[in-house]
C-alpha cells in the first residue's frame, strides 16, 4: 500500500516537472514581442523673436518741380534741376528699428532724412510764394525731406531661413512727410512747405542667390486726398543683401521714390510738390 502510494506521488510530480519544462521551452523558443515605447512629451519650437536696428545711406538724386502759389499771385512751375540746379545727388540717412515677434509678424520703425542746396544764376524769371525772381538774379536754393515710416510686415512664405527659399510678406502701415522748399535772394526769402501722413500697403520678397547672400526687393504705396490736401508716396528699392556671420546684415543696392504733394489747407499759400528721388544705396543691420 504504502509502496504504490509512494509509485502514485512520483508520477504526479514527473508530470508537473514535465509541464513547467514544456512551458518554459516555449517561451524560450517564442519571439520577443516589441516593448511599446512610452509617450514621450514634445517642446514645442519656441516662436522666433529677434531685435535690430539698421542704418542706410541713399546718395539720392532730384527730379520734379514745385510751385507756391499766394493769394492772387500765381506761382511758377519751379523745375528743380533745370531752374535751381538741384540735380546733384546728396546724402540721405535713414535710421530704423525693428522688432519680430515670431508668428505674430514684424514691427519696423525709420526715419528718413536729408536736403539739397545749391546757388544759382536763374536763366529765366520765376515767381515763388507771391515773390518774383528777375533772370539774371543770383538764388540760393534749399530743399529737405523728411520721411517717417511705421509698418507692420506679414509672412504670406516663410521658409525655415530667409536664404534657402523664397520668402514673401505684406506691409500695411503709415508714411509721415514733410517737403520744404525755399528760395533766396540777396532781398528775399521765400518758402513753401507740403505735409502729412498716408497710409501705405506693401510687399517684400527675398530670394537665395548664393550661401549666406540673397536678392530682396520691396514696394509699397498709396494716397491719400480730401477738399485742401492731396498726398501719393511710391517707394521701391532691390537689394543685394549677405550675412557675413551671425547677427550681422550688410546691403547694397538701389532705391526709387516718388511724391505728391498738393497743400490747400493754408489760407495764404497753395502749395504742389511732385518729386522723384533715385540713386544707390548702402546699408547695415545687427540683430541682438
Amino acid at each position: 500500500m504504502g509502496t504504490n502510494v509512494c509509485a502514485s506521488l512520483s508520477v504526479v510530480l514527473w508530470s508537473v516537472v514535465m509541464s513547467f519544462s514544456s512551458a518554459w521551452a516555449a517561451q524560450e523558443q517564442a519571439p520577443e514581442r516589441p516593448k511599446l515605447e512610452e509617450p514621450t512629451s514634445v517642446t514645442p519650437i519656441p516662436a522666433e523673436e529677434a531685435f535690430g536696428v539698421t542704418y542706410r545711406y541713399w546718395s539720392a538724386s532730384l527730379r520734379g518741380d514745385v510751385q507756391a502759389d499766394k493769394p492772387g499771385v500765381p506761382g511758377t512751375d519751379v523745375r528743380f534741376a533745370a531752374d535751381l540746379d538741384l540735380d546733384q545727388a546728396e546724402s540721405f540717412n535713414d535710421l530704423g528699428v525693428w522688432l519680430k515677434l515670431g508668428e505674430l509678424g514684424t514691427f519696423r520703425a525709420d526715419w528718413m532724412f536729408g536736403r539739397f542746396e545749391e546757388t544759382e544764376t536763374l536763366d529765366s524769371a520765376l515767381t515763388f510764394s507771391g515773390i518774383s525772381y528777375a533772370a539774371g538774379t543770383q538764388v540760393r536754393s534749399h530743399m529737405s525731406v523728411d520721411v517717417v515710416t511705421l509698418m507692420y510686415e506679414h509672412p504670406l512664405l516663410a521658409p525655415p531661413t530667409p536664404n534657402e527659399d523664397l520668402a514673401l510678406s505684406i506691409e500695411l502701415g503709415g508714411k509721415y512727410i514733410a517737403v520744404s522748399s525755399k528760395i533766396r535772394s540777396a532781398t528775399a526769402t521765400e518758402e513753401g512747405d507740403g505735409r502729412g501722413f498716408i497710409p501705405i500697403v506693401g510687399a517684400r520678397a527675398s530670394y537665395p542667390i548664393w550661401d549666406s547672400v540673397w536678392i530682396q526687393g520691396e514696394i509699397s504705396g498709396l494716397g491719400y486726398a480730401d477738399n485742401d490736401i492731396r498726398l501719393r508716396a511710391i517707394d521701391a528699392a532691390l537689394d543685394v543683401q549677405a550675412a557675413p556671420w551671425e547677427g550681422l546684415l550688410l546691403a547694397i543696392g538701389y532705391q526709387f521714390a516718388d511724391i505728391f504733394a498738393l497743400d490747400r489747407s493754408k489760407s495764404d499759400e497753395d502749395v504742389e510738390l511732385d518729386l522723384s528721388l533715385m540713386g544707390p544705396r548702402f546699408s547695415v543691420a545687427w540683430q541682438f
